[in-house]
């Protein structure tokens, strides 16, 4: 978990885990399979993880998500982030902001700089929709 996605809510980081990069595979789809295998998820960490109060996660509306599997598994929306950016490379490929950035470090660039070297094209995103879970 990032540092500043727990101290936000008040915790400290070895308090949060992050629920990251879930997806369910469209031909694979079994009837309530995201609540379930969250819930299983909320039973190990009750379990193996006690120091850990708080679960969350993201939404990407530019990826066409809402939410709907949080909220049907009583997750709690407690506001959106601030909206970002990724690049997007000659190739249509896209790349996140902190992978472009840490390029431009290890070239002794700042990010703008490298950017500007490079042919990439900054496309800003929409704030995404954030969810939390308390264990406790």
């Amino acid at each position: 978990i990032r540092a500043e996605v727990a101290t936000s809510m008040g915790r400290k980081p070895s308090q949060v885990l992050e629920l990251d990069r879930f997806c369910i595979v469209p031909e694979y789809q079994v009837k309530n399979l995201a609540s379930k295998f969250m819930a299983s998820v909320i039973r190990l960490m009750r379990r193996d993880r006690p120091e850990v109060s708080t679960l969350v996660s993201f939404a990407d509306p530019a990826q066409g998500h809402n939410g709907g599997i949080y909220r049907a598994s009583n997750w709690t929306k407690v506001g959106m982030t601030a909206a970002s950016y990724e690049y997007v490379l000659q190739d249509g490929s896209r790349m996140h902001k902190k992978t472009l950035y840490n390029m431009a470090v290890k070239a002794g660039l700042k990010e703008r700089e490298y950017v500007e070297e490079s042919v990439v094209k900054r496309e800003e995103l929409p704030p995404k929709h954030k969810f939390v879970y308390e264990l406790r």
